[in-house]
């Protein structure tokens, strides 16, 4: 049996789930063994001495772009100088896609029901008076975000992923996957944790470059890897967007399903407690056409 090569997937919190699912793959598993990195988000400086060895003894490594900005990790430029002569390296993109729920924001260091993800229209309604029951029946309306506005936070989601993939010149996209499946399902857990159906893409295009059997990602099912938080895009984006009436109708928080209600009625009890007027004005600048849309109320 001829030895296997190593691979490695070098990239944010997408990486474990994007090489489980290659070596789910059985064709791709006879051929590779993973030696695996750290999500490049945990990265410190004291670990790149031993990346850089870990990533001279890989005949693969499928990278997300890296910037040379942040000292405690390599850069793309750095991962590729690393490998051997020999070694391929494939790389995709950062995946970031908030078309399905542009009120939706990381913040850091506040609580959240759904991780570090909060509700822009739910913070700023908040803070303009309304109770968690009214929140709750104004973002629950079918008109509240008009067509026109959602095909504006959507085509702006998808202009800054193909801006990435451009700028990066990745091997693998993804912008091109979800205007062709975006109707069909959600394709993002939340933002930046993108559905077993994105990932499969990517993984599938990875053995497609390889010349590698792909064929199982077509009836491969597994219980999302990137799902302990899922979001639900609102009535008035599942109208807008024209999205299929069979896709599951609650957001799912570590093994539960929760009702859009309840999501709404957590929020509000924390943004009570947490949100001032700095925390308004620096959303108003994450999302200003959310914001904007709120002026009405």
């Amino acid at each position: 049996m001829a030895k296997k090569q190593k691979f490695t997937v070098y990239a944010n919190c997408q990486s474990d789930a994007l090489a489980n699912l290659l070596l789910r793959n059985p064709f791709f598993a006879d051929e590779y063994e993973l030696l695996r990195i750290l999500p490049v988000h945990l990265l410190q400086k004291k670990h790149i001495p031993s990346v850089r060895e870990k990533i001279s003894q890989v005949g693969l490594c499928i990278s997300q772009p890296v910037s040379k900005a942040n000292g405690s990790r390599l850069s793309t430029e750095e991962v590729a100088d690393s490998l051997q002569a020999n070694s391929d390296l494939l790389t995709f993109p950062s995946i970031y896609f908030d078309g399905y729920f542009p009120h939706l924001v990381p913040i850091a260091n506040m609580p959240s029901i759904m991780n570090n993800a909060h509700d822009i229209n739910i913070m700023v309604l908040n803070q303009k008076g309304y109770t968690a029951s009214e929140i709750f029946e104004i973002t629950s309306s079918d008109d509240f975000y008009t067509s026109p506005l959602s095909d504006t936070l959507f085509e702006k989601s998808i202009a800054a992923l193909q801006v990435r993939e451009n700028t990066s010149s990745v091997n693998i996209t993804v912008s091109d996957f979800i205007l062709a499946h975006y109707k069909e399902s959600i394709l993002f857990n939340t933002y930046n944790h993108p559905s077993n159906k994105i990932l499969m893409h990517i993984a599938s295009r990875v053995c497609e470059t390889l010349n590698i059997d792909n064929s199982i990602y077509a009836v491969l099912n597994v219980p999302e890897i990137l799902g302990a938080y899922r979001a639900l895009p609102y009535v008035s984006s599942f109208k807008n967007l024209q999205l299929s009436d069979v896709i599951e109708t609650s957001y799912h928080i570590e093994g539960s399903n929760v009702s859009h209600s309840d999501i709404v009625t957590a929020l509000a009890a924390t943004y009570s407690k947490h949100v001032d007027e700095k925390m308004i004005s620096l959303v108003g600048k994450k999302a200003p056409l959310v914001v904007k849309n709120l002026q009405k109320y």
